[in-house]
């Protein structure tokens, strides 16, 4: 999906309680900007500590496995059968029901400070959580080249369920705009006092790419704001510039 401007779209912006229609940035996909997008990066960290602690209790049940069939003598097809089957509940059971139970988290993203949300940034109900671990066997292949491409870093268990993995919200105070661009109403200033409150938990080519929107649409309604201030190489820096008083 591709950044788009919500020139036919009608949204809430959650996080200051008004509502965002024609002409206002909304962010990726149709997904509300203030919601902090965790990125490929923290993801596979968080997988990694996932399945270290799944690789040891595979070990256990399969050793446990083991010494209990040895006595049943169920025959080696079986065997293999059952252990097979007991690894795959262990690993689906494991993060789908971590998830279910602590509201969207596993260990691993608990340890970074993830958590799965709705694409609304609420919290998915079981079913989805069902879904979007079902198809992690194919993720484990294609997971990193999707979230590398998508702009929502969504696996495809999440495009299935329709869930998101966001960063822990932080509480840092919302910037104020001490200059604003000439007809900007309460709208347009909530989504840029959003975004420069929120970037440092964006993917540095999405924070800059939703900056450069920004800047697009502070250019069509007020060029003279932007005016001295060079937006090419660092657009953020630039919005933060052009928000402060000037000198003189």
């Amino acid at each position: 999906m591709t950044i788009q401007n919500s020139r036919h779209l009608d949204e809430t912006d959650v996080a200051h309680g008004v509502t965002l229609s024609a002409e206002t940035i909304l962010g990726l996909d149709n997904v509300a900007l203030e919601l902090p997008i965790a990125g490929i990066g923290s993801r596979v960290l968080a997988g990694f500590i996932d399945y270290l602690i799944l690789l040891l209790l595979s070990i256990l049940l399969t050793a446990a496995a083991i010494f209990i069939l040895a006595y049943l003598h169920p025959g080696p097809f079986v065997s293999f059968a059952i252990i097979f089957a007991g690894l795959f509940l262990l690993d689906y059971g494991y993060f789908a029901g971590s998830e279910i139970i602590s509201g969207g988290r596993t260990l691993g993203k608990a340890a970074l400070g993830l958590h799965v949300a709705t694409r609304s940034g609420g919290k998915p109900g079981a079913s989805a959580l069902l879904v979007r671990n079902l198809v992690r066997a194919i993720d484990i292949i294609i997971a990193l080249p999707l979230m590398a491409f998508d702009p929502l870093s969504r696996r495809l268990g999440d495009q299935l369920a329709g869930t998101l993995v966001l960063h822990r919200a932080t509480k840092q105070a919302i910037p104020t705009l001490r200059r604003m661009p000439t007809g900007w109403g309460a709208r347009h200033i909530a989504v840029l006092e959003s975004f420069l409150f929120r970037f440092g938990e964006l993917e540095p080519s999405r924070a800059d790419a939703l900056a450069y929107q920004l800047i697009s649409l502070i250019e069509r309604d007020d060029p003279a704001f932007l005016e001295g201030i060079k937006t090419g190489t660092d657009p953020i820096g630039a919005l933060l510039k052009a928000t402060r008083p000037r000198n003189g």
